[in-house]
C-alpha cells in the first residue's frame, strides 16, 4: 500500500470518528470530549496536508485548499484549543458572547469537525480535470482593447471615489464623511479592476511557460495595470485596510508564487507566518485617533490586549484572535436552531444566488419570502441572537453557521463535501494549467483571492460579484467584436 492510499484511509477513519463523535457530543463543556474532537481534526488535517502534497507534487501554501483550510482552523478551532489547554474565558459576559450557550459547546465543535473533515472527504473524492493544454475562447481575441477598457475604466472610477471619500485620502479609514455616491464608485473600481485583472491571469496562464523571471511577469502585466493594483494595496497599508493586500496580493503574484522554484515558495511561507500580526497591527491603526499620524497610529495599536485579559493565563496566538472569535457566530446558531427557532430550509442560499440579479432578492421578500428584518440573512440573524434587537454592529457569519441556520448538520456535511469537490477541480486548474470555461476561472480567481476570508463569511459570498463581473466582460466583449464587424 502505498502513501497516497494511506493518506486516503487515515482521512476517512478521521472523518467516521467525527460522526461517531457528533452523534456522542455531551451537553456540556467537556474538555475531554473537545479534546478528542480536536485531535481527530488535527490528525485529519495533517493527513491532508499530505495528501495534497503527493497530489500536486510538492506542497503548495498558496492553494484554494491551503488557505481555506487555515482560515477555518483558526475561526473554528483557535478557541476551542484555547480551552482545551487551559485559557478558559474568565468572564461571565463575555463568556456568554462567545459559546452561548455552554451546553452546546462540544456539540459546536463536533459539526465544524464534520464540516471541515468533509471538505477533505469531497476534495480527495473528486476527479480532477483532465490534463491538456489550456485554451482561449475565440471570443475572446480581442482581449488586449477589453483589457484597457476595464483598466480604464477602473483608473476612472478610483479617481472619483478617491476624491469623493472624505478623509480617507488623508488616510483615515471607516470614519464615515465620504459622499454617498462614493461607496458605489468604490464598488464599480473594484468591479473594473479585477475583471482586467482576472482576465490578464486568464491569458497569463497559457503563456507561464515563456516567463522567466519577475521581470517578464510584471511586464506581461502591463504597466498601467500594475500601478493601480500597487498604488491600491499601498494605500490600503496607509489607511489600515487589511482586505485589498490580501485579495490584490494573491491576485496579482499569486500566479508567480505558485509556480516558481521552491525557495521562492518556502519565501512565501515565511510571509503567511508573519502576516497575522502585521495584520493585526494594521487592523488596530485604523481604529485608533482618526488626526494621528500613520506612524503614530501604528506605534499605539493594541491589538495584543484587546481581547486578551477576558482570557486566563497568557493567551497564545494573539495575532489571529480577533478571527478566532469569529467562533461565536456557529456557537450561537446551534444554541438557538431548533432549540428556539427553526431551521430556515435553504432561504439564506436561495438568497445569496437571487442577489445576482437586481431587485430579485428585493421581490423575494416582498411577495414569496416572510421574515423580519432580523431574519434578512444569516449574519442578520446571528446579529441579532447575540445583540438582541438593538443591534449596533454586524457580527458577520461563517460557513458552518449559515449552512447550519439553513439545513442544520447535515446541511454543514453536504455543503462542505460539494465545496471540497469545487475547490479540488480550481486548484488543479491554478496549478496545473488546465483548461477552463471563463465564467468558471472567474469563479476561481474570486475563491482564491479570498480564501482566507471564506472562515468567516459564506460558500456562496462572492456568486453576486462572480455574476456582474462576468456580464460586464462579456457585455464589453461583445461591443468590440460588433465594432469590429462594423467596420
Amino acid at each position: 500500500m502505498n502513501k497516497f492510499s494511506i493518506y486516503k484511509i487515515l482521512l476517512i477513519v478521521c472523518w467516521i470518528i467525527s460522526v461517531l463523535l457528533f452523534f456522542n457530543s455531551p451537553e456540556n463543556i467537556d474538555e475531554t470530549y473537545m479534546s478528542y474532537s480536536l485531535v481527530n481534526t488535527l490528525v485529519a488535517s495533517i493527513s491532508f496536508l499530505f495528501y495534497q502534497n503527493k497530489f500536486f507534487k510538492k506542497f503548495i501554501f498558496i492553494s484554494i485548499t491551503f488557505l481555506f483550510t487555515i482560515s477555518m482552523l483558526i475561526t473554528h478551532f483557535q478557541i476551542g484549543i484555547a480551552h482545551v489547554f487551559g485559557f478558559q474565558i474568565d468572564a461571565e459576559g463575555f463568556n456568554n458572547f462567545i459559546w452561548g450557550d455552554t451546553t452546546k459547546g462540544n456539540l459546536a465543535v463536533s459539526i465544524s469537525s464534520l464540516g471541515l473533515l468533509s471538505f477533505y472527504l469531497g476534495h480527495f473524492l473528486a476527479s480532477s480535470f483532465k490534463t491538456n493544454n489550456f485554451y482561449i475562447n475565440n471570443k475572446f481575441s480581442s482581449y488586449k482593447k477589453l483589457i484597457n477598457i476595464l483598466t480604464f475604466f477602473s483608473i476612472l472610477f478610483y479617481v472619483l471615489f478617491f476624491i469623493t471619500s472624505g478623509s480617507y485620502k488623508s488616510g483615515n479609514y471607516g470614519v464615515g464623511d465620504q459622499l454617498s455616491i462614493s461607496n458605489y464608485f468604490g464598488n464599480f473600481f473594484n468591479l473594473f479592476l479585477k475583471s482586467a485583472l482576472i482576465i490578464k491571469m486568464y491569458l497569463i496562464n497559457t503563456n507561464f511557460k515563456n516567463i522567466k523571471s519577475i521581470k517578464n511577469y510584471i511586464s506581461f502585466i502591463g504597466t498601467p495595470l500594475t500601478a493601480i493594483v500597487l498604488w491600491h494595496m499601498l494605500f490600503s497599508i496607509y489607511v489600515g485596510d487589511r482586505g485589498p493586500i490580501l485579495n490584490y496580493g494573491i491576485l496579482y503574484f499569486g500566479f508567480y508564487l505558485i509556480r516558481v522554484p521552491k525557495k521562492l515558495s518556502l519565501i512565501f511561507l515565511i510571509t503567511i507566518l508573519l502576516a497575522p500580526p502585521l495584520l493585526s497591527i494594521l487592523g488596530a491603526s485604523r481604529s485608533r485617533d482618526s488626526q494621528a499620524s500613520f506612524t503614530e497610529r501604528v506605534s499605539s495599536s493594541d491589538y495584543e490586549s484587546r481581547y486578551s485579559t477576558n482570557f486566563s493565563g497568557d493567551m497564545p496566538g494573539l495575532s489571529t484572535l480577533e478571527l478566532a472569535l469569529s467562533v461565536r457566530c456557529p456557537n450561537h446558531a446551534i444554541s438557538n436552531v431548533p432549540k428556539n427557532y427553526d431551521y430556515n430550509y435553504g432561504v439564506y442560499q436561495l438568497k445569496q444566488i437571487a442577489a445576482s440579479v437586481p431587485f430579485l432578492v428585493g421581490f423575494l421578500e416582498s411577495n414569496v419570502l416572510e421574515g423580519s428584518k432580523e431574519l434578512q440573512s444569516s449574519s442578520d440573524f446571528i446579529s441579532y441572537l447575540i445583540q438582541g434587537r438593538n443591534v449596533k454592529y454586524g457580527d458577520a457569519t461563517t460557513p458552518v453557521a449559515d449552512l447550519y441556520l439553513d439545513f442544520g448538520a447535515f446541511g454543514v456535511f453536504i455543503g462542505f463535501f460539494l465545496f471540497g469537490i469545487f475547490v479540488k477541480k480550481a486548484d488543479s486548474v491554478i496549478v496545473f494549467g488546465q483548461q477552463s470555461s471563463l465564467f468558471f476561472w472567474f469563479c476561481i480567481m474570486f475563491y482564491w483571492s479570498g480564501a482566507i476570508y471564506l472562515g468567516r463569511a459564506t460558500f456562496l459570498f462572492y456568486i453576486q460579484s462572480i455574476v456582474q463581473i462576468y456580464i460586464i466582460v462579456v457585455l464589453i466583449n461583445s461591443l468590440l467584436n460588433t465594432r469590429k464587424y462594423v467596420k
